[in-house]
């Protein structure tokens, strides 16, 4: 399964000569839910066409990821005023 997306990705990358290059899906939902017995999160993010993939991850790695997310949202506003 996690073939397709790698290969999509290296197709492109190649075609265009550009490293940065990647298939991009619109966000449609997200869920995060506490792991019963366990102190890591479930993650799951989920597309318009129902298209769904979740991650274990810890508290301190959700922090580190919105934190991220907050420093790039800051950083494409300042750019664009």
């Amino acid at each position: 399964m996690m073939t397709l997306p790698r290969m999509l990705r290296r197709a492109l990358q190649n075609q265009f000569n550009d490293p940065t290059l990647r298939l991009v899906h619109d966000l449609a939902e997200y869920r995060v839910e506490r792991v019963a017995g366990d102190d890591r999160l479930i993650l799951t993010l989920r597309t318009p066409d129902k298209f769904e993939v979740s991650f274990a991850i810890s508290d301190e790695e959700l922090s580190a990821l919105a934190a991220a997310i907050d420093t790039d949202a800051s950083r494409g506003l300042s750019q664009l005023m």
